[in-house]
C-alpha cells in the first residue's frame, strides 16, 4: 500500500546526505545505528562516504527505502540531534 504526503509517494527510495567534521571520529557504521532503529535494513553497503577536498568535512549518503513521512522525521531528527553531524539534508 502507498501513501503519499506532499511531493513524495511512499514506500520510496530517499537519498539522505549527513555532513560532519571530518575529525569528529564518525563513520558510516555510527550512520547506520541511528538509522536503524527506523528503517532495520539499513546496511553499512547503503551508506556512501566521501571526503571534502580540502579534508575538513566527510559527508555520508544513506541511500533509503522511506515508507513513510513520520519514519522520515523521526531519522532526520536522530541525525540532526547527533553532537557530530553538522548538517542532515
Amino acid at each position: 500500500m502507498s501513501s503519499s504526503l506532499g511531493l513524495l509517494e511512499f514506500p520510496c527510495d530517499f537519498p539522505i546526505k549527513i555532513v560532519c567534521r571530518n575529525d569528529a571520529n564518525i563513520t558510516a557504521n555510527d550512520i547506520v545505528m541511528l538509522i536503524q532503529p527506523h528503517w532495520p535494513a539499513c546496511s553499512i553497503e547503503r551508506i556512501d562516504a566521501k571526503v571534502s577536498n580540502q579534508n575538513q568535512y566527510i559527508s555520508f549518503t544513506a541511500h533509503i527505502v522511506a515508507n513513510s513521512q513520520q519514519q522520515l522525521d523521526a531519522i532526520y531528527q536522530d541525525l540532526s540531534s547527533h553532537p557530530l553531524t553538522i548538517l542532515v539534508l
